[in-house]
């Protein structure tokens, strides 16, 4: 069975809502294993990881790079990189900020270099227009950020804790989990996410 591993950091709760909204869509899919790893609890995921066709990275950005947690998870997993364990693996990017852009492009950035120095095939958004940034409650206004390279996301303003990421960029974050997920099995049609009142 195919299997996806989406490795994430969270720091405050935002991008966390993000990796386990991903989770959620991608387990309703037909052929495909979901795994959700904390940076955190890596160690006890490296099999998991190896195994994986396709992970999903996702982390805040600080200071316009990838959060300190985040790092040490790359740094460790320099044990695959001689070797090319991971090459030809599938890999994509999220990340979450409190800033509209917040330099988020650096921490994408980050992730794509880290997945092509272990020789991975990065999934990009695959989207010729962007959404209009103010409807960020709309699910079809996917990309409202104006980006390509990976999934962006900021955190509203006052936000709860179960409510920091606008629904309109959860749903771009499915759509790059539903890119790569066609890649891996291109005769597959994934199914779309609960309607809103079942969100």
């Amino acid at each position: 069975m195919t299997s996806i591993s989406i490795v994430y950091d969270s720091k405050y709760g935002s991008n966390r809502q993000i990796a386990e909204f991903v989770y959620e869509h991608l387990q309703k899919q037909k052929r495909v294993e979901v795994h959700l790893i904390r940076v955190q609890e890596v160690a006890r995921h490296w099999k998991v990881l190896s195994q994986s066709d396709g992970m999903i990275f996702g982390c805040p950005t600080f200071l316009g790079s990838v959060s300190a947690e985040f790092k040490k998870f790359m740094e460790s997993a320099s044990i695959y990189f001689a070797d090319q364990k991971w090459k030809d693996k599938l890999a994509a990017g999220f990340t979450c900020s409190g800033a509209a852009s917040g330099d988020k492009l650096g921490t994408l950035l980050q992730l794509f270099l880290f997945a092509a120095q272990h020789g991975m095939t990065w999934v990009n958004m695959g989207l010729g227009t962007a959404g209009n940034v103010q409807d960020e409650d709309n699910p079809a206004n996917l990309n409202r950020l104006g980006c390509w390279m990976g999934a962006m996301a900021q955190v509203r303003s006052n936000a709860s804790a179960t409510d920091r990421v606008p629904l309109s960029d959860l749903m771009t974050a499915c759509h790059l989990a539903d890119r790569m997920l066609h890649l891996l099995l291109p005769s597959e049609k994934t199914t779309p996410h609960a309607s809103l009142e079942n969100i």
